[in-house]
């Protein structure tokens, strides 16, 4: 089953009434007001998953915080005690957040949940949050990841209360930015040690700029809502709209794709030769950073984040409900050390 047949995104309200699902399919489940993930070809209930609509509702993020320190108690069972011990650990390696939670499911259902029959696998496992600052500076409005299913080490888990994986996780994550946590991880050190080349040389990389990030109208027209950003390369500055890529004549089709349309930002100390006109460059610019965002990996510290899609969404009455969705594809090999992102 594809991305977009196992993944409904609609947000409860009007302003938020965006997918990454084609139109057609839209139309039919609107109804449906939940994140539904394909597992197995079969559906996550709707009891266990918690939306990301109303993670983003102002009417539900308060500033108010659950209590930090969570006694564990050693009668509970395995997929609470794993739980608790996921939610100390994010904790942990949070500069700080608003929410933090984790729903561990038992698998098999026949034995996951009695210690004497535990073999350390679990799954699905669904991880839920909201303002999230992280200590390098990473920052978002809400995410949700989920994973199929996780094999841990019994001993280690029940002698030392430690989450160790014996084998990579594999699932999908969300994440919904403003313009404020977009420009933190443009500038992120993970995210700037992989920008790309244009040519050898100095000034020959782009620099993502750390400068105001807006979600709004491409300046140029059209339909699809953009992310402007800026960057240097080449010793000049270039305006950035990054957008997802429109889908073809068939309106069943859409593009998972994304396309950043570059423009150049001349200045009093522009100095590029008469050898290539601005325009030519930025036409190459726009490929590399296509290519770039499409093809993206990033790596959080034994956490791999593919990029798989992405929505833009802009208010007509309120720049701060303006923000972006981005779906990922995630490998867990292990969790992340405290501090490295």
């Amino acid at each position: 089953m594809n991305w977009h047949s196992s993944l409904f995104l609609l947000l409860l309200t009007v302003d938020c009434a965006v997918s990454f699902t084609s139109k057609a399919p839209i139309e039919q489940s609107i109804a449906a007001t939940k994140i539904c993930i394909d597992r197995h070809n079969s559906i996550v209930p709707s009891s266990t998953t918690t939306s990301l609509s109303v993670m983003m509702n102002p009417t539900t993020i308060t500033s108010e915080k659950k209590k930090e320190n969570i006694e564990i108690n050693t009668s509970l069972t395995p997929s609470s005690l794993i739980s608790n011990l996921a939610v100390i650990a994010l904790k942990h390696r949070l500069r700080d957040h608003r929410s933090v939670s984790c729903q561990v499911h038992p698998s098999p259902p026949s034995s996951a949940n009695h210690p004497l029959f535990f073999n350390g696998n679990v799954g699905p496992v669904s991880v839920h949050g909201r303002g999230w600052i992280s200590p390098l500076g990473l920052t978002c409005r809400a995410i949700e990841a989920d994973v199929d299913g996780c094999q841990l080490d019994v001993d280690r888990m029940f002698r030392k209360r430690k989450l160790v994986l014996l084998k990579p996780a594999l699932g999908k994550a969300m994440v919904a930015l403003d313009g404020v946590d977009f420009r933190n991880l443009l500038v992120h050190p993970l995210f700037r040690a992989q920008a790309p080349r244009l040519v050898q040389g100095d000034g020959g990389e782009f620099e993502f700029l750390k400068e105001r990030v807006d979600i709004m109208s491409p300046r140029g027209g059209g339909e699809e809502k953009v992310v402007e950003f800026y960057g240097s390369c080449l010793g000049e500055r270039w305006r950035c709209e990054l957008r997802r890529q429109s889908g073809g004549g068939d309106e069943s089709e859409s593009s998972n794709r994304v396309v950043v349309d570059v423009t150049h930002v001349p200045t009093a100390s522009s100095s590029l030769s008469g050898v290539r006109h601005p325009e030519q460059i930025a036409g190459e610019l726009s490929v590399l950073l296509s290519d770039f965002f499409n093809a993206l990996v990033f790596e959080l510290d034994g956490t791999y984040l593919s990029f798989k899609d992405m929505v833009v969404h802009t208010s007509p009455t309120r720049k701060d409900k303006s923000h972006v969705l981005i779906a990922f594809d995630i490998k867990v090999r292990k969790f992340p050390s405290a501090g490295t992102f």
